[in-house]
């Protein structure tokens, strides 16, 4: 009797250029693009190079711990803006996690940033920053966790600038 040895690789399933189905992607683009419009803001158009890099940072993430880091990302000499939520115990949908970041709409006043927040908001800021014009998410399972990454170019929250 052969022996047959069997190797199963570990890559994830990519396709159009990211790890979400088109209506996940349509969920964010509308999502987004709801609270630009609220501002009379140019939509957001979605951008596979963005959702690609918001996936290799999310896989990279999830190789160390899914440790919680949030911010600017540099990637090819490009710097993007980036929202990060993370969950546990609970499944969440990409209008969901949009909702979650402008909730701290609240907490906007319009002025310079970072002045424009009287607490935290810079997630809402991102969303909605003039200059913005392409978004690209992706999502990946850390245990029990969700980490859901959107990466937005050109980035927002310029200290000194206002949103709009």
């Amino acid at each position: 009797m052969k022996k047959v040895l069997l190797i199963l690789l570990c890559v994830p399933l990519i396709s159009l250029g990211q790890n979400l189905s088109k209506q996940e992607i349509s969920e964010f683009l509308e999502s987004h693009n709801k609270y630009r419009a609220e501002l009379g803001l140019p939509q957001l158009k979605w951008s596979n190079k963005l959702a690609n890099n918001a996936l290799k940072w999310g896989l990279h993430l999830k190789k160390n711990n899914c440790n919680k880091i949030n911010g600017t990302r540099h990637s090819n000499d490009t710097l993007y803006g980036e929202n990060i939520a993370w969950n546990s115990g609970f499944n969440e949908t990409p209008s969901g996690v949009v909702t979650r970041w402008a909730k701290e709409k609240i907490y906007f006043v319009y002025n310079n940033f970072p002045d424009c927040c009287s607490s935290t908001c810079g997630h809402y800021t991102q969303i909605i920053w003039k200059d913005t014009k392409r978004v690209g998410c992706a999502f990946v399972q850390c245990g029990k966790e969700q980490v859901w990454i959107c990466q937005y170019d050109p980035p927002g929250n310029y200290t000194g600038q206002k949103p709009y």
